[in-house]
């Protein structure tokens, strides 16, 4: 709604209801007449449960051949509803907005087999797990003149975990991890802006933190000789640097030259907690703390820069080069490997012990690329030809 010429407000709201079914189905026997639906892994992690072999106790060792479903079958129930509202002031020297949003989500489970492995807890429908948010942000855009401005954001924002990091082992259980909790993000930058005739510029300081962050890791294990899911929870995030831009056009020349520099520093920013849970076996190990505070996030090169310089003919052709740096690159670190079990024995300070724990980093690199296009218009050769037609040709090089 426009209320005035300086104001404006928005709002919506959206209600998300989905139910999917999740299942393996047979689509080829490989020449077989049919296939029995059990879990061979599940019985070398179970050698005293003769049961958990069973994908689904309700009809054990079932026939199944092509077109049936096996393996594992449930539904996912998910519910989404939002509701926000939003407020843009404009005015002769200073522009500001505010918002608002309020979130209810809400996940359940509905296993379609009794898997012999997790007999109790994985046919019918699971508990419910309901999560609450609310998110507010606000900005506000100072006008120096026509050419600088000045602008200033902060936000606050809380999403739902997602729905296997609630319910970890989906396939398998109803298994609901009680404990999960929303993330939290809460975000500032500042930046200016200068917008000339020949020259423009970008430049911007930003601060981010995550919190209660949940991640999944998913492998195989021969402690026990079965797949499973890592859940590291109340995990911390941290992001900060300066984002700078400039273009500008040499003279009258045709040419124009851009630079950009991303210079970041993104690190864990706690010690994570971390658990095991086994597909095959009903079995969760016990809790351990990660030890991640003050390693770097594996999120792509944290400093990285781009020097441009592109011509633009009269005669319809262009041309550019461009040089690019990356470095700061950081290899996932394996949370495995950092906890107070890993280093069991090992002498601190070793050089046993810093290769254990110590985070690889990628070497920096440098590539170049280089562009280059012709535009004909074909009207010029053809005469006949009464609609502008053009014929354009390109090449583009990269290290």
């Amino acid at each position: 709604h426009q209320l005035n010429k300086m104001v404006d407000i928005s709002g919506g709201a959206m209600l998300q209801i989905n139910s999917t079914e999740y299942y393996r189905q047979i689509s080829d026997l490989l020449g077989a007449d049919f296939f029995v639906n059990i879990n061979q892994f599940a019985q070398r992690a179970n050698p005293d449960n003769p049961d958990a072999i069973h994908n689904d106790l309700n009809n054990p060792y079932g026939i199944v051949r092509i077109g049936d479903k096996y393996g594992y079958n449930y539904k996912s129930n998910v519910m989404n509803s939002t509701i926000w509202g939003q407020s843009v002031v404009t005015l002769n020297k200073i522009d500001f907005y505010g918002a608002l949003r309020l979130e209810y989500t809400s996940y359940g489970r509905d296993g379609l087999y009794k898997n012999g492995a997790y007999a109790a807890n994985s046919f019918g429908k699971s508990e419910t797990a309901v999560f609450l948010n609310a998110d507010a942000k606000a900005g506000l855009t100072y006008k120096l003149n026509g050419k600088n401005y000045f602008s200033i954001a902060a936000a606050r924002w809380s999403y739902a975990p997602q729905y296997e990091q609630t319910f970890i082992l989906p396939r398998t259980t109803n298994l609901l991890d009680k404990d999960a909790k929303s993330m939290n993000i809460m975000s500032g930058e500042l930046s200016y802006f200068h917008r000339g005739a020949r020259t423009k510029v970008n430049l911007t300081g930003f601060y981010t933190l995550s919190q209660n962050e949940t991640e999944i890791r998913r492998f195989f294990t021969e402690l026990t000789n079965s797949f499973g899911s890592l859940l590291m929870k109340d995990m911390n995030k941290r992001y900060m640097g300066i984002e700078a831009a400039v273009e500008t056009k040499i003279m009258n020349t045709g040419f124009t030259a851009t630079a950009l520099a991303n210079i970041g520093d993104y690190v864990y920013d706690n010690r994570p907690v971390a658990t095991f849970y086994y597909d095959n076996s009903n079995q969760v190990s016990n809790p351990e703390t990660v030890y991640f505070q003050g390693l770097h996030l594996p999120s792509g090169p944290q400093l990285a820069g781009m020097l441009k310089l592109n011509y633009n003919s009269k005669q319809f052709w262009s041309a550019s080069i461009s040089v690019n740096y990356f470095d700061k690159i950081y290899v996932d670190p394996s949370p495995q490997r950092r906890t107070t079990d890993a280093v069991v024995g090992v002498t601190p300070g070793s050089d046993q012990y810093n290769k254990i724990l110590s985070q690889e980093r990628m070497p920096s690199a440098i590539t170049v690329d280089a562009y280059f296009r012709k535009s004909f218009m074909i009207n010029k050769y053809i005469k006949s030809i009464k609609k502008r037609m053009y014929f354009d040709i390109s090449a583009n090089f990269t290290n």
